[in-house]
């Protein structure tokens, strides 16, 4: 008596049972974990400044508006206001965002936090932004466009240490620091991050 037995492509055909070879499980598999890596990267560089609003009050103050999530990180996230201090030098200063560091001003901002630097009695030329890697890295800059900072006796504030020590390519790489009208602060609701 002669069995008939399915072959192995009628079984394909059929649907009724499926095959995989070795290499379409490898190279399935090898493309999801290098899609999650890439997303994993891209996320970990652009997860802080959901928000980042600059607001120069003349030269005297600057306020960071920014998003409560960017409150959150350990360490902070952080800034770097480059100002002429009272002998001409131009100087670096650290900023960090925290919810110790910021307050709301509900009236001009809603409930967005606001994180307020008060220059001291130095003048206010720039900020630096840096994102938020272990090792965190200068990656772009907003300068002080109001008069107060752009005379001819004020010192360039691109002599200060944080600007020297920003990586080459991003030495002319303007933040997307301005209003949308919608208060996110970078002009397309999406951080601008290496």
């Amino acid at each position: 008596m002669e069995r008939n037995t399915p072959s192995r492509s009628d079984e394909l055909e059929s649907g009724s049972r499926l095959s995989f070879n070795r290499r379409t499980v490898l190279t399935t598999a090898g493309t999801a974990v290098l899609g999650l890596g890439a997303v994993g990267v891209f996320s970990g560089t652009a997860a802080a400044w959901d928000s980042f609003e600059v607001d120069f009050k003349g030269c005297s103050s600057v306020w960071f508006i920014v998003s409560q999530s960017d409150l959150d990180y350990i360490p902070p996230v952080f800034v770097k206001v480059i100002v002429e201090d009272d002998d001409g030098n131009v100087v670096c200063r650290k900023q960090e965002f925290s919810d110790e560091t910021a307050t709301t001003i509900p009236g001009q901002h809603g409930d967005k936090p606001v994180v307020k630097f008060d220059g001291g009695g130095d003048k206010i030329l720039a900020v630096i932004k840096y994102n938020d890697k272990e090792e965190p890295v200068p990656f772009c800059y907003v300068e002080n466009t109001n008069q107060c900072a752009q005379t001819p006796n004020v010192a360039d504030w691109r002599d200060a240490d944080c600007y020297k020590e920003m990586p080459q390519r991003y030495q002319d790489v303007l933040c997307d620091s301005t209003p949308d009208g919608n208060g996110n602060g970078n002009g397309n609701g999406k951080p601008n991050n290496p």
